[in-house]
């Protein structure tokens, strides 16, 4: 179900089933469900690799917009680094960077996005290790939720 953008009323005009099925029905269950991507999975991928590269192509996830709104990305992830603590990670939107981040040591993120517009997004982490060391995380979930 999509967003109906509201009408403006004028005086004496004839309200029908229709027009408030979908102003007022419609829009409050488009609100209630706001567009959501969930990932749950539980498995580790490894890098040695020196520039940023996909953690794995089943972490690219899509969500589709009813309108203009931001997006809320929970990870929950763990990550180690062998034989030292060097390591990055960011999140790219639509190929974009929204976070960029030293240290893989930690069970997060919770970002959001900008203000995006309506229609299909394309969400994926990125990494890489540094100094020859090898970066191992485990994912567990990733949830994309639309809100306004």
């Amino acid at each position: 179900m999509a967003w109906n953008a509201p009408i403006t009323w004028t005086a004496a005009q004839l309200v029908s089933q229709a027009n408030l099925n979908e102003q007022i029905r419609d829009n409050l269950l488009e609100l209630k469900n706001p567009a959501t991507t969930v990932l749950q999975q539980t498995a580790t991928f490894t890098t040695t690799s020196a520039s940023y590269v996909d953690i794995d192509a089943s972490l690219s996830l899509s969500i589709t917009l009813s309108a203009s709104a931001r997006i809320l990305l929970v990870a929950r992830l763990t990550a180690t680094v062998s034989g030292g603590t060097g390591g990055y990670i960011k999140w790219l939107v639509d190929g974009s960077p929204i976070f960029q981040g030293e240290g893989l040591m930690y069970s997060g993120p919770v970002l959001w996005t900008d203000v995006l517009s309506a229609g299909a997004h394309t969400i994926k982490p990125q990494w890489y290790a540094t100094g020859g060391f090898t970066n191992t995380t485990t994912v567990q979930s990733i949830v994309l939720r639309e809100v306004s």
